[in-house]
């Protein structure tokens, strides 16, 4: 049920520069896929900047706004009534 796997088989020199060969272009690969990751990157940074945190910025406000309306113009409805 168990087989051996085969032995080994030498390598010659041109095999060698062949590895050689994809290792740069490997290299070359990961040199691109980090520039795409990069640019990625800027691009998700850009949409935080221009469109997320605004529009988080003002919801967050408009609430915080409304919260202090409500508690001055409650204080001053009880003001008056006192």
């Amino acid at each position: 049920m168990y087989r051996e796997s085969p032995a080994p088989v030498p390598r010659e020199d041109n095999e060698i520069d062949e590895d050689y060969s994809t290792c740069s272009s490997v290299s070359s690969y990961d040199s691109d896929a980090q520039a795409e990751w990069d640019e990625s990157f800027r691009q998700i940074q850009f949409i935080f900047s221009a469109v997320i945190f605004p529009l988080l910025g003002r919801f967050v406000g408009r609430q915080f706004a409304i919260k202090l309306f409500t508690k001055f113009s409650v204080a001053q409805a009880l003001k008056n009534i006192i």
